[in-house]
């Protein structure tokens, strides 16, 4: 499983949320790459840590940080929403055509103050990554 299918996928499955404020062009992973002034937009970060050892190996878990920025507070929840029907909504959160996530913790979703009249959701969690091609 490579990592650039991983990340992919993270970003088609935030890039999947019907209704979402975010347009598909401001989601970017491991740093902001547009201007001041631009938001709503959204950053996420991916990494790996080692799990459980099991007679196949070391297991991996892949980590998630999701980080949100908006002008307003109201587009703040409603993409806080749909943030949470992404990560609560089935047994496990889907990563696009690439695969999906089985969660080993619950997430964590806060909606808090960024900077003066800005927004900031943030979500992290993590688990173990199954790809499409695995059966």
């Amino acid at each position: 499983m490579s990592c650039d299918c991983f990340e992919s996928g993270v970003k088609e499955g935030l890039q999947s949320f019907e209704g979402s404020p975010v347009c598909n062009e401001k989601i970017f992973s491991d740093r902001k790459e547009c201007g001041d002034g631009e938001y709503p937009y959204v950053v996420f970060r991916t990494s790996v840590t080692p799990g459980l050892r099991t007679s196949s190996g070391l297991q991996k878990i892949h980590n998630i940080q999701v980080s949100g920025y908006f002008a307003d507070k109201s587009q703040a929840k409603s993409w806080r929403s749909l943030l949470e029907i992404w990560l609560y909504g089935s047994g496990g959160v889907m990563l696009g055509g690439c695969g999906s996530l089985c969660m080993t913790s619950p997430p964590s979703v806060t909606l808090s103050p960024a900077t003066k009249d800005k927004w900031q959701v943030t979500a992290a969690f993590a688990g173990v990554f199954h790809s499409s091609g695995e059966s």
